[in-house]
């Protein structure tokens, strides 16, 4: 196994955590740079990485994927401030530290199919807040909110697939919702399923897609994305990368138009 599929089973393999990223000084060695060879606009086939490399897209995918999003997230969501008022008073009580309080008051709203609500529920049992830790449960409820279009918890169900945590593995379904809540904006999802891409996990690789969805990421501050997409289109040919900023342009254009639809 060589390439960006080797660099991938060397990033999934980090602990399950809720926010502490590997530190980016660690460094596995170093060697030659990397060389992709050309190839057509929707493939790509990587022939070899340098350790340094390696070292680096492992700290930066290990931030993104082991870090998943807290309760602080929901409770200052737009969507969360908008749901019933007792939904809002149990994740202000997460908030405060109540945190079965939180679980008893969110569980009936979840159980009718509250996306917000279900958020919360997943992100108790994940990390065993109120609740004796149990990552089924959590990937359970994630399920509920991300079936919702909840984008945060359709992010945190794929990385639970990527980890094989409360699931058994499956890069299919890990991409599936990685993908869903990238075409919602949310960038670390946007990170991610631009790295899937480029490894050709859970689907074939396409280094024109990965490009868009490191763009993507980067256009909202994710620096790590910046550096990877460079990365990338410094291996790929002017019609791939022509082809690229196209799928870019379509994807806010297409974006614009739900917003605009939505407001409507």
């Amino acid at each position: 196994m060589t390439g960006l599929k080797k660099l991938f089973s060397l990033l999934v393999t980090g602990e399950f955590c809720a926010s502490a990223p590997m530190p980016r000084g660690e460094s596995a060695g170093r060697g030659r740079s990397a060389r992709v060879s050309a190839v057509p606009v929707d493939a790509v086939h990587p022939t070899r990485f340098d350790r340094r490399m390696i070292s680096r897209f492992r700290a930066s995918l290990l931030a993104a994927i082991g870090a998943l999003a807290g309760l602080a997230l929901i409770t200052g969501s737009a969507a969360a401030q908008s749901a019933p008022a007792d939904i809002k008073d149990a994740l202000e009580a997460a908030r405060a530290g109540n945190f079965s309080k939180a679980l008893s008051e969110l569980l009936p709203h979840a159980r009718n199919g509250n996306a917000e609500a279900a958020y919360g529920v997943a992100d108790l049992y994940r990390s065993g807040q109120g609740v004796k830790q149990n990552l089924s449960e959590a990937a359970r409820w994630y399920r509920v909110a991300a079936e919702r279009s909840h984008p945060v918890a359709q992010y945190n169900l794929a990385v639970l697939y990527t980890a094989g945590h409360g699931v058994p593995a499956d890069m299919v379904e890990a991409r599936h919702w990685y993908r869903m809540a990238a075409e919602q904006g949310y960038a670390p999802a946007q990170y991610n399923l631009a790295v899937v891409y480029a490894a050709g996990q859970g689907g074939p690789a396409n280094i024109v897609q990965g490009w868009m969805w490191f763009e993507l990421a980067a256009a909202q501050g994710h620096k790590e994305a910046a550096k990877n997409r460079d990365l990338v289109a410094a291996e790929m040919t002017p019609a791939q990368v022509a082809a690229a900023k196209e799928l870019v342009r379509k994807w806010r254009e297409q974006r614009t138009k739900k917003k605009k639809e939505s407001a409507g």
